[in-house]
């Protein structure tokens, strides 16, 4: 091969990237280019150095399956080129900067928290210390949803605490807390209703079995029905320790 050969060759061939290149995201979406962004290259004058819509690459992608998480607009990120090629750029990671640091109390000394958190605020936790892992999701206004193996519970929350689910694994117990009221509904109709004062329960129907007792007390206990029976296997006693009244149109006893 002799001179003008090796000079054609070069001529031909795409010239070669040095390594690695950081960069400014200019543009995030384009209907003709999902999942890709502009970026103006850190290297080179101010202005002059941008990119045409640039691939980012994922930890894990395939057909209408994979993780989608762009770099915003603003966000400096790192830009590789395959075989060195200045034509083929793939953004390979984003990258904190002075601009742009990381997330107020993540960073730790024994690197126990891991955290994906949107620009917006949403938060998916990680603690990954021994026996006290735990995974917090949290929204911008503090609503939050905690699983926690340290003390065997998962708890659904708003921000002050005021209303909660909380599922006690260790005990076997599940509570309900509500500032003002509950409501059980199945199908969107509302079956049961408790709040501080009272309780309605307004089904087809009910039925209350107790093995040994059942017993119902209040200030006062009312009874009422088209018809009503009081039926006892065995012996059925009525006391008051006032005035008692039977009253009907008709009354029968035995």
């Amino acid at each position: 091969m002799d001179f003008f050969d090796e000079l054609l060759k070069t001529e031909k061939e795409p010239s070669k990237a040095p390594g690695l290149v950081s960069g400014i995201v200019l543009e995030n979406y384009d209907e003709k280019y999902p999942g890709m962004v502009k970026v103006e290259y850190s290297a080179g004058e101010t202005g002059k150095n941008k990119s045409g819509w640039i691939p980012v690459a994922s930890f894990y992608a395939g057909k209408e399956h994979g993780a989608y998480f762009l770099p915003e607009i603003g966000s400096e990120v790192l830009v590789a080129f395959i075989l060195g090629n200045w034509d083929k750029p793939v953004v390979i990671g984003s990258l904190w900067n002075k601009q742009s640091p990381i997330p107020k109390g993540i960073p730790e000394k024994k690197n126990f928290n891991k955290t994906v958190k949107t620009k917006g605020g949403s938060q998916v936790l990680f603690s990954d210390e021994e026996k006290k892992q735990s995974i917090e999701i949290t929204t911008p206004a503090g609503l939050k949803i905690g699983i926690y193996d340290e003390k065997s519970k998962v708890v659904i929350q708003d921000k002050d605490n005021k209303n909660s689910i909380t599922l006690d694994a260790k005990n076997g117990c599940i509570s309900l807390d509500a500032s003002k009221k509950i409501e059980l509904k199945i199908n969107g109709s509302t079956l049961v209703t408790l709040d501080s004062n009272k309780e309605t329960v307004n089904v087809g129907s009910v039925d209350i079995k107790a093995k040994q007792s059942f017993k119902v007390n209040g200030q006062s206990v009312s009874i009422k029905g088209t018809t009503a029976e009081v039926n006892a296997s065995g012996s059925l006693k009525i006391n008051a320790s006032g005035i008692t009244e039977v009253k009907g149109s008709m009354v029968k006893i035995n």
